[in-house]
């Protein structure tokens, strides 16, 4: 897989620029936040200095992100659609043998399915990692004394999406396998078997569909409640997991930053799950299966 994503490096590097300048610009709405509440809180502040204080900055910062999310979605389709290209080839020159039925499965479904393995390596690993580091950096320059709730937070979001993925994999596996027996099936003479085969394929889906949802949605409610029961047991038992004084901007600013951590953080999800779905995929690209 990484040799052959070496094979289109300089599309996937200016998309890793794209990634990286977009997830940079995000957290700094949550010190335009804080700034905000400062400018709200100091004496005889009216709404023209409030906007003379952050107005510029958040245009700026708003601009910047919009640039950034347009080189992305180039970005992203040019790799994507390049990578399809590969795959298909790869898969005809090491395929074992030739069967019209899985090769027209394999080039049409499974090569946009493997795309989703390699997506995990080229773009999501990156911008996950960016995405979070960048969040983490910003929460220690401006309040330091939460980071220890935001990190604590994080495990058990973590955890659950550990339950699902070896299902997600089996089903991909079967989804996949009765692409290729419809794809053998279409002559009269095998009506009834097409139907059984489409009615498997519909169950498998929605199956599927039940498992990703719970991967992706679950995290980020997972998020909310561990912080709120961290809170909680803290303020109970004396532990110190978040600061017993502060400032409202800095808790705002804390609050800001946990809303941007729980988007990634679902993404992280949809990465694993990504992962799992692909596998079945990508094997028979490079002839072993």
């Amino acid at each position: 897989m990484l040799g052959t994503l070496l094979g289109i490096r300089w599309l996937i590097a200016a998309l890793l620029l794209a990634l990286t300048f977009k997830a940079a610009v995000a957290p700094s709405f949550s010190w335009i936040a804080k700034e905000g509440i400062g400018a709200v809180q100091t004496a005889g502040a009216t709404v023209a200095t409030v906007i003379a204080t952050v107005g510029v900055p958040f245009l700026l910062v708003a601009l910047a992100g919009g640039l950034a999310e347009f080189a992305e979605r180039i970005g992203s389709k040019a790799v994507e659609q390049r990578l399809i290209i590969v795959l298909q080839r790869t898969y005809l020159d090491r395929r074992r043998g030739e069967s019209q039925a899985r090769d027209v499965t394999q080039i049409l479904y499974g090569s946009e399915l493997a795309k989703k393995g390699f997506e995990v390596i080229y773009k999501d690993a990156w911008r996950l990692t960016a995405e979070i580091g960048a969040i983490i950096l910003w929460q220690l320059s401006i309040g330091p004394d939460w980071l220890p709730a935001l990190l604590l937070s994080i495990l058990p979001a973590l955890l659950i999406v550990w339950l699902v993925g070896p299902a997600i994999q089996r089903l991909s596996r079967l989804v996949l396998a009765t692409h290729r027996v419809l794809a053998a099936r279409t002559k009269r003479l095998h009506r009834e078997r097409f139907e059984r085969s489409q009615e498997r394929l519909f169950r498998s889906v929605m199956h599927l569909e039940v498992l990703r949802w719970l991967a992706d949605r679950g995290m980020g409610a997972v998020l909310w409640i561990s912080f709120g029961l961290f809170v909680g047991v803290s303020l109970a038992f004396d532990l110190g997991l978040i600061p017993s004084s502060g400032d409202v901007a800095t808790a705002s600013s804390f609050a800001v930053n946990l809303a941007l951590l729980a988007k990634p953080l679902g993404d992280i999800g949809k990465v694993y799950t990504k992962w799992r779905e692909a596998m079945p995929a990508v094997i028979p690209v490079y002839g072993r299966a």
